[in-house]
């Protein structure tokens, strides 16, 4: 768990210090057209950065699951509208299982992660589309190892194609929410979960 916080803690600080450091370049230009029309700066005026969280908890008296990740991206801006750029995700999982109803707890930290791209399209202020394909790596099933006399869980890696919609706010600052719903098109074969993802996050300068 420690590593994931440290990965997590990381993460954050990376989005923050690139975003600081693109807010100096930005503010040093005259004006928000001689802005992106200036290449003499390379393309780093274009960039935009932002990290979407997840926190969350279900359970009930025989088990519960909390989870707890981040998801950052950076988007390079090919003109205003359009943005293209890579994205990834760490979430850490904590299971608890209740034996019996005993005093006996049987507990499992594992991960999921997953690396890819998007590509976004905001033809208005405040909304958006989305199209991004992800490799996944995730927690398949969690069973009962009836040898080691433990919790274990099996995993698989999957690919994702996702489309949604989003919605931006600011208050005409650089610093921006965000609420995004995705669909799965390739969900995997029997798997029960939902194909929807809910997402929540900031962005810096888009």
């Amino acid at each position: 768990m420690k590593k994931v916080l440290l990965l997590a803690f990381l993460s954050s600080v990376l989005v923050i210090a690139l975003s600081q450091e693109a807010y100096g370049q930005r503010s040093s230009k005259r004006s928000s057209t001689d802005e992106y029309f200036d290449e003499s700066g390379g393309f780093k005026h274009r960039l935009w950065y932002g990290s979407h969280v997840t926190l969350g908890f279900q359970g009930n008296s025989f088990q519960s699951t909390f989870q707890a990740g981040l998801a950052p991206m950076i988007g390079y801006k090919i003109f205003d509208a359009l943005s293209i750029g890579p994205r990834g995700s760490l979430t850490y999982f904590a299971y608890r299982l209740n034996q019996g109803g005993g005093n006996t707890v049987e507990r499992l930290n594992t991960t999921s992660w997953s690396v890819g791209g998007f590509v976004r399209f905001r033809p208005v202020e405040t909304f958006f589309g989305q199209v991004e394909a992800n490799l996944v790596n995730e927690p398949n099933n969690i069973i009962w190892n009836n040898v080691t006399q433990e919790l274990d869980v099996t995993r698989r890696e999957r690919s994702a194609i996702n489309i949604g919609l989003g919605y931006t706010s600011s208050n005409g600052g650089p610093i921006a929410f965000e609420a995004l719903i995705l669909y799965n098109v390739n969900p995997p074969s029997n798997d029960i979960s939902s194909p929807l993802d809910y997402r929540f996050g900031i962005t810096y300068n888009f």
